[in-house]
């Protein structure tokens, strides 16, 4: 289970935007765009968090076994590349997400 309060926690917001920016920008938007992989925005109200979080943290057992996963491999044409990311590191990325998509 995912934690979440209903205010933003900003260090992990401030945590998850430096994340984005090294390891992420370079395949997903935080528009409505599609890059390499999905864009970003409104995933937080499409996805529940413990979906986000394995996505970010077990992808390669998400394609080979999420049929939601599958659908967007299907889509994107591209495996997620594996960043390794610890579960800190993918919750503060989950926390930035959350305020890209407006929660504050």
């Amino acid at each position: 289970d995912v934690v979440l309060n209903k205010t933003l926690e900003q260090e992990k917001v401030e945590r998850g935007l430096m994340i984005y920016e090294k390891d992420c920008k370079s395949c997903h938007k935080l528009d409505d765009q599609r890059l390499v992989g999905p864009s970003w925005k409104d995933v937080t109200k499409r996805r529940k968090p413990e979906w986000i979080m394995n996505m970010i943290t077990n992808v390669e057992v998400m394609l080979d076994n999420d049929k939601q996963a599958q659908k967007l491999l299907e889509t994107c044409k591209t495996r997620m590349s594996v960043e390794a990311l610890s579960l800190t590191n993918a919750r503060d990325v989950l926390e930035f997400m959350r305020q890209n998509d407006g929660e504050q």
